[in-house]
């Protein structure tokens, strides 16, 4: 369906302006005020929806700190994906295909922008994220027309399994999300069952750092700008008037060559017979033995544990000798079954086992990690030469090591007339080729001559039972 039938089906289209004038925001019809957040201290206590406000803020206060979620977010909303039907339906890939497409993310269409506040919402917030499965009609077996991100702070879990989330929607009506309509992530829920699966976000795990980083940077921001005091000095023997006429005349003069920032001291002459006594206070200072470079790379390295990102990413490796693309490579691979590694197999599980069709699947495919094709292509190369081996020393058919290709995922399925290996093994990306579980199947009947020779007896005993009666009944 087109993206106006599945907002109108949508929870979400009370979000939505009726005419392009009442809704409309920017530079012609309202100015933006300058942003606002809250501050870091202290911070909400857990789990409230004013803690998660402050952890959505984040990003606009430390710039390190956004740039390593934007990072994250774009590396996983540019992985490729694959949409697979056992029965090769072209009708259900395409429609596979194009409910995630055309996924809705607010005022924004299709993939990418979905996937930037889904994922916003997941790594901001303790809340998690949440998906709605927008249905031809309000029954649980209805068809999916499309799926919509649903805003984070308008969610709220409940204890009950059939109605798991709650949506308030602009105008303030309270929707009741059933649990064929919604789809809830959160990073890292909390086991107790009051909270109802509400997690403990990177922002969360992080936030200290986040705050401590985003204080150094506004110091050493102030302190090289000259914007904001650092220390007090009273003098005693030098008028006010006084005072102030020189700090006036030494900004003409910088101004006047051109200085904006780094003035210097500012050095005049008073003619008084006082003696000048001079009292500094500091009001900004760092502790002793304080070291910004130390500082951000602690940072930075929790940034990345809470993301679960390689520090590279952040902070690449330089100027480290020899050895660093090892080590790049090393810290890269520990750290794939990190952080977002867990949402995307959830998302995988979820889209398989609620969204798709029985025989359709979803699966991750980094088309630009060519490492790992790298890899796979040479594992599959490595079963190949053993099939052939093996063909050549008569171990095997060429049929049988064409079956052991497509087993072990190096051939199509269409290579092979009938599957010899039904049952196999079945991965957490596959679906069974049949509804039906083979236990369940009715048998096949079989005849044999064992079977044949049992059944010739059991009628001759039943006739000459028969017959036996018939004889007693006429003798009398």
């Amino acid at each position: 369906m087109s993206d106006p039938d599945v907002i109108r089906r949508s929870v979400t289209r009370q979000d939505y302006a009726a005419d392009p004038y009442s809704g409309s925001v920017g530079m012609y019809f309202v100015y933006p005020t300058p942003y606002s957040g809250p501050t870091y201290a202290p911070l909400p206590a857990w789990w409230s929806t004013q803690r998660d406000f402050v952890l959505r803020g984040t990003v606009h206060r430390e710039s390190m700190w956004a740039a390593a979620i934007a990072k994250a977010i774009t590396k996983t909303a540019s992985l490729g994906w694959v949409i697979n039907d056992t029965a090769d339906s072209q009708l259900r890939t395409t429609r596979g295909q194009q409910l995630y497409l055309t996924a809705l993310a607010g005022m924004q269409r299709g993939w990418v922008p979905f996937l930037n506040v889904h994922l916003r919402d997941y790594l901001l917030t303790d809340n998690g994220a949440f998906v709605e499965v927008v249905r031809a009609s309000a029954a649980s077996g209805s068809r999916i027309i499309g799926l919509a991100h649903l805003d984070s702070a308008r969610c709220t879990r409940t204890a009950d399994p059939d109605v798991p989330v709650l949506y308030r929607d602009r105008l303030g009506k309270i929707h009741e999300m059933r649990w064929w309509q919604v789809l809830s992530f959160s990073d890292m829920p909390d086991p107790s069952e009051t909270w109802n699966g509400v997690g403990l976000c990177a922002a969360s795990r992080a936030f200290l750092t986040i705050a401590k980083l985003a204080a150094i940077e506004q110091y050493l921001y102030e302190k090289s700008s000259g914007d904001g005091a650092t220390e007090l000095t009273l003098l005693r023997g030098v008028s006010e008037n006084q005072l102030i006429s020189a700090v006036t005349t030494a900004d003409a003069e910088q101004k006047r060559k051109g200085a904006v920032y780094y003035k210097g001291k500012i050095l005049t002459a008073f003619l008084s017979d006082q003696e000048l006594q001079e009292i500094t206070i500091p009001l900004k200072s760092t502790p002793d033995g304080f070291d910004a470079k130390q500082e951000r790379d602690n940072a930075y390295m929790i940034y990345a544990n809470a993301i679960g990102i390689p520090v590279q990413d952040i902070q690449p490796l330089s100027g480290q000798g020899l050895g660093t693309g090892t080590q790049t490579l090393i810290l890269a691979e520990e750290a794939e079954a990190q952080g977002l590694a867990a949402w995307r197999q959830q998302w995988l599980h979820v889209q398989n086992e609620v969204v798709l069709p029985a025989s359709t699947t979803f699966s991750w495919a980094d088309k630009n990690d060519t490492r790992d094709q790298k890899a796979k292509a040479e594992v599959a190369k490595l079963r190949a030469d053993t099939r052939a081996s093996q063909i050549m020393s008569g171990e095997i058919t060429v049929e049988q090591a064409q079956q052991l290709g497509v087993d072990a995922g190096d051939l199509p399925r269409e290579f092979i007339a009938q599957d010899e290996t039904p049952g196999g093994s079945l991965g957490d990306e596959e679906k069974p080729l049949t509804e039906i579980p083979v236990a369940l199947a009715a048998p096949t009947p079989t005849t044999t001559k064992a079977t044949t020779s049992e059944a010739a007896a059991l009628v001759d005993r039943e006739l000459a039972r028969a017959l036996d009666l018939v004889a007693s009944v006429l003798g009398r």
